[in-house]
């Protein structure tokens, strides 16, 4: 089976490196066509997905002159552009005079005819779709064989996606999948409204992933930074491609509240993902500038036994100046994509949503904001029982409690009872005002709906069991003694105090759904939560956050803090991978078990090859 890939704007660009990444630590093991749809993509996004791509191939090529096993590096990865740039930049220059000039003009507005469609189509779907009409119309710019498998992903916030993806899923006749990213920057405040519309036009295939945030959370997200719905997505198409049968119909990928941990993603994803952050800390740490300083200053190790650099490079100091320069070269290639994976995940997980990123705070706020809204809906709900009786009884006139029959002391007595209850319902609802801005509004939203299936099946439960009970105080009220009519009085009497609360459950009910109702009218959904956001690197289930920060934020060698920067990010590589099993090595007892005796075209891929090897041993 073939694998093939078309990817569309930005968002196809980050989906193409979370493939390439995959790939590197042998997450991704076939072969795959990737077409890269580069209209509506940043040029510095195209530019990094290629250098990406080119750097794997150029592993993969010396990996693949290596003998024995290895974990990463094995899948072909073939990258290409389409289309050119479009030489007609608008749709008035594509209509030219006459006929076409006039139709172009009663169809199109005048900023949409006049945009260039070079650039991001946003808020432009009619002339995306008129330009992809025109590109595919002598074919697909693909092969599309029958043994094929073909996914589709992209953006549905960019205006190119949207109407890339369609036009291709008319066309395409083979099994085809498409990963749909809803928006996720923030910085459009149209781009969900737009996102939903074009979702409902497309024509999407039998297997369909949607893949995003609440727009709550949108507001949180850094544009152009790593995303988890990037990964994904390529987790997604990984499946699709695996798949002996692959599922029918629209799904969505959701990850466990609380901390984003390992157990979002495919199994084999802690150990190949691990494997290569851990081998890419060994290099940012140790083996790279070991490396580069022996190839540099090959008199350096005269006085020096640094037992796996004699291993792989034992035959540096008798090399010229071009073959040295030749692996410096190799090294420079493997350190770049191996610094590129440490940026890749730090940024995705840096840029986590507020219900992954601060889940501790996210979880107490939700905590706080239901037991609050409980007691409001509570206590609203009694308030309304008892003003709904005081006016059928006729002790209430104009919110003020009297009755003719009453002493004056007693309604003072209930105008008071009224006047605390009330207090507090204000008191619960301004509390709970603040506490909904603290989760933000989708979550606002999550819990009504939750607590509203509370109250119903305890409406059903109440409701139940009042009419049980009158039920039996009926029968055995036809058989009763006289002596036993008293009972059968007390029976009625708890059944009117039943009943009461049957009234104050209801009450609940109506009140929770008409309050649903008015938030989700006003929009509440986009609010996104007020909790502080910290810029340090979130707590996750994936890898220490301490031991991540320290690598990341490594200093350069000439700094006068290296050394000690250096030592801290060394002692806390083992602990990196969680969760700690208690048996990884340390970075020097693991380089100390780094030896060859075998001569390599490659010693850095060799190095590399057996560095993952080594360290998917202690991560499984």
């Amino acid at each position: 089976m073939k694998r093939a890939m078309v990817l569309f704007g930005s968002g196809g660009c980050a989906v193409a490196q979370a493939v390439a990444y995959a790939a590197c630590a042998g997450a991704w093991s076939g072969e795959t066509d990737l077409l890269l749809v580069t209209n509506g993509a940043s040029a510095q996004a195209v530019e990094r997905t290629f250098r990406l791509f080119d750097q794997y191939e150029k592993l993969r090529a010396l990996m693949n002159q290596l003998p024995g096993e290895r974990l990463g590096f094995t899948a072909p990865l073939n990258l290409r552009a389409w289309p050119e740039k479009v030489e007609r930049t608008t749709l008035t220059d594509w209509a030219g005079d006459g006929d076409d000039a006039l139709l172009c003009r009663a169809l199109f507005p005048e900023k949409t005819a006049n945009h260039d469609l070079n650039t991001d189509l946003s808020g432009h779907d009619a002339a995306a779709k008129v330009l992809f009409a025109d590109l595919l119309k002598d074919g697909l710019p693909l092969n599309v064989e029958e043994d094929t498998r073909l996914v589709l992903a992209g953006s549905l916030a960019d205006g190119w996606s949207a109407a890339g993806v369609d036009a291709f899923a008319r066309r395409a006749k083979a099994p085809m999948a498409t990963v749909l990213l809803m928006p996720y920057a923030g910085t459009d405040s149209h781009a969900q409204q737009r996102a939903e519309q074009a979702l409902n036009g497309l024509a999407c295939g039998e297997t369909v992933y949607v893949l995003g945030v609440s727009e709550s959370d949108c507001a949180s997200a850094e544009p152009d930074c790593p995303n988890l719905v990037e990964g994904l997505a390529a987790c997604c198409a990984d499946s699709f491609f695996r798949s002996e049968v692959p599922a029918r119909g629209m799904m969505t990928y959701r990850v466990a509240s609380g901390k984003l941990g390992w157990e979002s993603f495919p199994g084999a994803y802690r150990v190949c993902l691990g494997s290569l952050m851990k081998a890419a800390a060994a290099f940012r740490l140790t083996f790279g500038p070991a490396i580069r300083r022996g190839l540099t200053s090959p008199q350096w190790l005269r006085d020096k036994l640094i037992g796996w650099y004699a291993g792989y490079f034992r035959g540096v100091q008798k090399m010229d100046e071009p073959q040295r320069q030749m692996m410096l070269t190799e090294l420079d290639t493997a350190c770049e994509l191996l610094n590129g994976f440490i940026a890749w995940m730090s940024g995705m997980l840096r840029n986590l949503p507020p219900l992954l990123r601060s889940s501790g705070a996210m979880e107490e706020a939700r905590k706080a904001a239901e037991d609050n809204y409980r007691q409001y809906i509570e206590t609203a709900g009694q308030l309304a029982v008892m003003m709904k009786e005081a006016e059928t009884s006729g002790m209430l006139g104009e919110k003020v409690v009297h009755r003719h029959d009453m002493e004056d002391n007693e309604a003072e007595q209930m105008q008071k009872i009224f006047q605390q209850m009330d207090q507090r319902k204000q008191a619960l609802a301004l509390r709970q005002e603040e506490l909904n801005r603290r989760m933000g509004g989708a979550a606002q939203l999550l819990m009504m709906k939750q607590i509203i299936k509370e109250i119903q099946a305890r409406s059903e439960e109440v409701h139940a069991q009042a009419a049980e009970a009158a039920r039996r105080i009926d029968e055995a009220a036809g058989f009763a003694t006289l002596e036993d009519q008293h009972r059968i009085a007390t029976a009625r009497t708890k059944l009117q105090r039943m009943e009461r609360y049957v009234a104050q459950v209801d009450a609940c009910m109506l009140i929770a759904r008409l309050e649903r109702e008015k938030a989700k009218a006003a929009g509440v959904r986009k609010n996104p939560p007020e909790i502080a956001v910290d810029t340090a690197m979130p707590e996750n289930g994936m890898f220490d956050r301490l031991a991540l920060e320290k690598l990341e934020n490594l200093p350069s060698q000439d700094d006068k803090n290296y050394k000690r920067h250096l030592a801290e990010a060394e002692s806390a590589w083992p602990g990196m991978l969680l969760p700690v099993k208690g048996n990884e090595s340390s970075l020097a007892e693991l380089a100390g078990q780094m030896k060859t005796k075998e001569e390599y075209a490659s010693p850095v891929a060799a190095l590399l090859r057996d560095m993952m090897l080594a360290v998917a041993k202690e991560v499984r």
